[in-house]
């Protein structure tokens, strides 16, 4: 089944090779929608996938790099630091994507955005691009080890706008004493 917000907008059954085909029962919008693969005596398994128009550019999240070189240079968000962080756009489209700016945002109550806009040089069909500037956040130093602050990114060029989210995991290692040696020699 192919859903998208608990809307089944096509459903498929496979053949004797495996092999399904999804007839939509409308005309769906591009966007990111969940495969939800399914059989007897079988566990549910769930894809995100990207459905795009047949034309234009298709801009979405590829992936992000911390840059942390003002404190421990280990590319992790860690409780207490302030970061900068480059991001990535890919094109599943089929046009250059022109004059793309991206932005970021959270509701996270421990994550302070500082620097949320950046640009990106023209985006080719199946191409990425990494933004010409880094983006910047900080993180409150009480914010607790292994915490999932998701980030939500507007996109717009000249041919159209996208939205999407990415996550970045927080760590905060909690340090503990398990034993005491005095040696007095």
């Amino acid at each position: 089944a192919l859903t998208r917000n608990g809307v089944i907008y096509g459903l498929g059954e496979t053949d004797a090779d495996g092999e399904s085909v999804i007839i939509f029962d409308e005309i769906i919008i591009p966007g990111e929608y969940n495969l939800m693969i399914s059989g007897n005596n079988l566990l549910p398994t769930s894809y995100e996938v990207v459905v795009i128009a047949s034309d234009g550019p298709y801009l979405a999240y590829a992936e992000h790099a911390i840059l942390d070189g003002d404190f421990n240079q280990n590319s992790q968000v860690e409780a207490g630091e302030t970061v900068d962080m480059e991001l990535q756009l890919h094109n599943y489209g089929s046009d250059d994507a022109t004059d793309v700016d991206a932005f970021i945002s959270t509701d996270h109550p421990q994550v302070t955005v500082l620097e949320n806009v950046t640009s990106f040089d023209p985006i080719v069909p199946d191409g990425d691009n990494v933004c010409l500037t880094p983006l910047s956040f900080s993180v409150d130093s009480g914010c607790p080890d292994g915490t999932m602050v998701e980030f939500n990114l507007e996109i717009e060029s000249d041919e159209d706008n996208w939205s999407g989210s990415f996550y970045v995991e927080i760590h905060a290692p909690e340090l503990a004493c398990f034993g005491l040696q005095v040696d007095d020699e």
